[in-house]
C-alpha cells in the first residue's frame, strides 16, 4: 500500500484540520447554553475551513496534472494514488469545471452562512442559515458518495483512493454533522 502522502507536510496539515475539527465537534457535545452554541459554530468554521484548504490542494494537483502530466503531492500508483483519481479525463470536471474549484465554491458558501451565524448569533436569521447550511451539506453528500463511487469503481484502473479527496469528504460529512447538531440546539431553545 502506498503510504507516501502520509509524510507530506500539507497533507499533515489538513489532517490536522480534519482531526481538530472533529475534536470540537465532540468537546461542544459535553456543552450547554451559548457555549455549546459557540462550540458547535467553531467546529463547522473549522470544517469549512479544511474543506476549502483541501479542495484548493487538489485543484492544484488537477493544473498539475493538466500541465504538466504529473504532480509533487500525491503518487499515481497504488490503490491510495489521487493521481490516479484527479487526473482521469473522465471524471476530473463537471461541467468542465475541476472538482476542485467546486470544492471550494461550496466551502465557501459554508463557510459564509456559518461566519454570519458566528458574527450575529441571535439575530432572526440564524435559523435560516442554519437550515440553508443543512440543505447545502445535503447536496454536498450527494456530491461525496458521487464522488467516492467513482474512485472505486470508474477511474481508469479503479478502486483508487485520493487521499486529498478523502480529507474533503470527511470534511463534508463533519460539516453535517455539526449542521445538524446546530440545528437541533437551536430547536431546543437553548441557544
Amino acid at each position: 500500500m502506498n503510504t507516501e502522502f502520509l509524510s507530506e507536510p500539507i497533507f499533515l496539515v489538513v489532517l490536522a484540520g480534519l482531526l481538530s475539527s472533529s475534536f470540537l465537534s465532540i468537546n461542544a457535545k459535553k456543552q450547554s447554553g451559548s457555549e455549546r452554541s459557540n462550540a458547535l459554530v467553531i467546529s463547522a468554521l473549522a470544517f469549512s475551513l479544511t474543506g476549502i484548504l483541501t479542495s484548493a490542494i487538489t485543484y492544484a494537483i488537477y493544473n498539475s496534472m493538466i500541465s504538466k502530466g504529473y504532480s509533487p503531492l500525491c503518487s499515481s500508483n497504488g490503490f491510495i494514488g489521487c493521481a490516479d483519481v484527479i487526473g482521469d479525463p473522465s471524471f476530473n470536471t463537471l461541467l468542465t469545471l475541476p472538482w476542485g474549484l467546486i470544492g471550494i465554491s461550496g466551502f465557501g458558501l459554508l463557510l459564509y452562512l456559518i461566519l454570519s451565524i458566528r458574527m450575529d448569533p441571535h439575530a432572526r436569521w440564524v435559523s435560516n442559515h442554519l437550515d440553508y447550511s443543512w440543505y447545502a451539506s445535503i447536496i454536498g453528500m450527494v456530491i461525496v458518495v458521487f464522488l467516492v463511487i467513482v474512485e472505486l469503481a470508474f477511474v481508469d484502473g479503479a478502486p483508487h483512493i485520493c487521499a486529498y479527496c478523502t480529507v474533503a469528504h470527511l470534511s463534508m460529512i463533519g460539516f453535517l454533522v455539526s449542521a445538524h447538531m446546530l440545528r437541533e440546539h437551536k430547536a431546543s431553545g437553548d441557544w
